[in-house]
Order: C-alpha cells, then sequence, then structure tokens
C-alpha cells in the first residue's frame, strides 16, 4: 500500500513550478500625494503575492510582482487565478513618471464604479487606464510649468494636464 503524501505528488515527468516567478498586475488607483499607487496582482491557489519590487528613475517607474508558491513544488494546485490588492509606496510622487511593467488590458471595473483616478499618470497611461475601464478620456485643457507632463486635475474622463517636458 502506497503512503498518504505519495497520492498527492505530481505525476512523472509533470511540469514543477519554480518557488517564486514573476506575475502579472494591473492598475487601480493612485493616492492623494501621488505616493501610493493601488494595484491588483495575480496569483494561484497554491501561492501567495510577494512585495512589489520598485525601480525609480526621473521619468519611470517600474513595478513588478512575484507569486511565491507555498506548498512543496510537487504537490498538485488546483488552476485558479486569485486577484489580490497591492499598495505600492514610492519614494516620491509619480508627477508624470511612466510607469512601467503593467497589464492594462487587464484592469475590470465595477459596473457603475467611478473611473479609476489617474491624477499624477503620464497622459499615455492615464489614457490606457481610462479606456480600459470603459471610460472615453479627453484634454479638456493643457497648462504649461515645469517637470514631465501628467494629468494636473481629473473630472470623469475629462483631463487637465500639466508640464512641459516628455519622460
Amino acid at each position: 500500500m502506497a503512503a498518504a503524501g505519495a497520492a498527492c505528488a505530481a505525476p512523472a515527468g509533470a511540469e514543477v513550478s519554480p518557488p517564486e516567478r514573476q506575475t502579472t498586475w494591473s492598475y487601480h488607483g493612485i493616492g492623494p500625494s501621488q505616493k501610493l499607487i493601488r494595484i491588483t496582482g495575480a496569483s494561484g491557489a497554491c501561492s501567495t503575492l510577494t512585495k512589489p519590487k520598485v525601480e525609480e528613475t526621473a521619468g519611470s517607474v517600474r513595478i513588478t510582482v512575484f507569486d511565491r508558491r507555498t506548498g512543496p513544488p510537487d504537490s498538485p494546485c488546483a488552476a485558479v487565478l486569485i486577484y489580490k490588492p497591492l499598495y505600492v509606496p514610492l519614494s516620491a510622487p509619480l508627477a508624470g513618471r511612466k510607469l512601467l511593467g503593467a497589464t492594462p488590458e487587464q484592469y475590470f471595473r465595477r459596473p457603475g464604479a467611478p473611473p479609476p483616478r489617474v491624477v499624477g499618470l503620464s497622459p499615455g497611461d492615464a489614457f490606457t487606464v481610462l479606456r480600459r475601464a470603459g471610460v472615453n478620456p479627453t484634454i479638456t485643457r493643457r497648462l504649461g510649468g515645469p517637470g514631465l507632463r501628467r494629468i494636473q486635475a481629473q473630472n470623469g474622463g475629462r483631463l487637465i494636464v500639466a508640464g512641459s517636458t516628455s519622460p
């Protein structure tokens, strides 16, 4: 008779997932200070999301999210995708820096929910997020001034852009 643990092992020759791997995430909002970004990461039934890795430069912010397996590497796991909210602190306000690493096509908005907050995002990132949320964005006013072009104010899909340089 086989041991009880042997019944849970992966079949011979089955692919074993690594203990940690990069996973997808999508943008869901930014705090009033533009120093806290809310994202949603994807993980599996037998794994958990780790603290996001953040790389900041003068022109961009790259966020990388990892999914870490919580069980033994050879144990079976249900193929279930679970979305979990994460909050990513920045050392400086986003202020128009390009947001890298996101998968905006995975943005989901509940029916009747307000559009996501995009103040501080670059115009390109803001348009991508709003369009994926089912909102048709328009720039209603352009302001000059120092710094990267960024969304200065927002009323639904109507945006005011400030700044004079591209990232």
